[in-house]
């Protein structure tokens, strides 16, 4: 689960509340270079990550230039691993991808998709609250976002054999955001204006692309706005590899005083408004403290043998789908089979004292049978002179009373030795 992430262009002062994101940020930056400074970066990126990764890394390379520019200093051109994780091309797997016609994200049901589309990125992301300002009476937490994008059958699993990713042309993207209480004092102000907010910041002013407002369609008992979005030439991603096609449109959706916001995206807006119509928006999953406590356990046991490299093989156990791994698995054993049984989990949680065993889950709770949640895995370096400590995603569903790994986010986490699946 990523930090806070900065406010981009929108208007305000500074949010003091966002310090503590960018102090983990730094901290996670920092850590990550010094892993790939050491040298353990695989090829250049294919599949299913790259996409939401490399939207991520521009997001929080606004919010560190000063940390961001060091270190493209120091590396000269070395990428690190936050935000743009580089992907080995995934071996070669059998198509097994089945078209979605309904999915359940984050206590919302999306009702209707277009026909043929297969989850292709399934990503959760903290936004940093846009307008905490100090001394303010009743402040925000942040808002926890899950996007899953969308994309033709035949496209998803001709990246799962490790072939180019769908195109941005055919993919479209449904997210969820739901506005947190303030950690400090539990309050939960009315979502509706800080809803708005994110989606003004990451949509409307997005240096990616001008946004203009289309049309509000016409839900009963909900405010929506369709807005068309045209690539700036000179933009982030306006490179012949970036991840915007030149128009394309954005529907947000908000049921007033429901603490949730949804916005659909993709390259037909009569697509997109069916979509949002058909989404039904329910309050956001809870787990009880009894319940959480448990899951902690069993989300920790899970994590610990899916990072246990002295077991070999029996990590897979761990996983949702062993495999979908098992091939990768297997290889680097025998190619790479040192650095696989030196591999272990560190600890959970963004930051920790790993010399003292330090351990700060802050898991994610998407719904009472799934969680994200960060972890800190010990990495022996490509060339078996040193270790380094590597901030990764996981995330973990309960399935037959146990709590596992799901192999696509095993897979991204250790793309430096494993080239598997990390498509979900």
């Amino acid at each position: 689960m990523r930090a806070p992430e900065p406010a981009g262009q929108a208007p305000g002062p500074a949010e003091p509340a966002g310090m503590a994101g960018m102090a983990g940020f730094e901290h996670r930056l920092r850590a990550e270079f010094d892993a790939a400074a050491a040298g353990i970066m695989p090829p250049a990126p294919t599949g299913a990550a790259v996409i939401t990764r490399r939207r991520h890394q521009r997001r929080a390379v606004t919010a560190v230039i000063a940390v961001a520019a060091a270190v493209a200093l120091v590396t000269g051109g070395v990428t690190v691993l936050t935000g743009a994780t580089r992907h080995a091309a995934p071996a070669t797997v059998p198509a097994h991808t089945q078209p979605e016609t309904r999915v359940r994200l984050y206590g919302v049901t999306f009702g209707w998709l277009p026909p043929g589309v297969a989850r292709y990125d399934d990503t959760v992301t903290v936004l940093g609250p846009t307008s905490n300002q100090a001394g303010a009476s009743v402040r925000t937490g942040p808002t926890i976002q899950q996007e899953l994008g969308l994309a033709p059958v035949a496209e998803v699993d001709q990246a799962l054999a490790g072939g180019d990713p769908p195109s941005p042309a055919t993919t479209y993207t449904v997210a969820v955001l739901r506005v947190q209480p303030d950690p400090a004092t539990g309050t939960s102000p009315e979502p509706g204006i800080e809803l708005s907010r994110q989606w003004d910041r990451f949509e409307m002013f997005s240096r990616d692309w001008t946004a203009t407002e289309v049309y509000s369609p016409g839900i009963p008992a909900r405010s929506t706005v369709l807005i068309r979005r045209n690539a700036r030439p000179s933009g982030p991603s306006s490179s012949p590899s970036g991840d915007i096609p030149p128009v394309s449109y954005a529907l947000y959706v908000h049921v007033p005083g429901a603490p949730a916001g949804v916005i659909v995206t993709g390259p037909d807006p009569d697509t997109i408004g069916r979509i949002g119509v058909a989404a039904t928006v329910d309050p956001q999953p809870a787990v009880a403290p009894a319940q959480r406590a448990s899951a902690l356990a069993g989300i920790r046991q899970a994590a610990r043998a899916a990072f246990d490299g002295p077991t070999g093989a029996a990590m897979l156990t761990a996983l949702t789908a062993p495999d979908q791994a098992r091939p990768a698995l297997t290889e680097a054993l025998s190619k790479r089979g040192p650095r696989i049984h030196d591999l272990r989990l560190v600890g959970l949680g963004e930051v920790g004292d790993d010399r003292l065993g330090d351990d700060r889950p802050d898991p994610q709770f998407l719904s009472p049978t799934e969680a994200e949640v960060t972890a800190r895995i010990d990495l022996l370096t490509a060339d078996g002179q040193r270790h380094a400590a590597i901030p990764v995603d996981l995330r973990l569903v309960l399935t037959g009373g146990r709590w596992k790994v799901t192999t696509a986010s095993y897979c991204a986490a250790l793309t430096p030795v494993l080239r598997c699946p990390t498509i979900p």
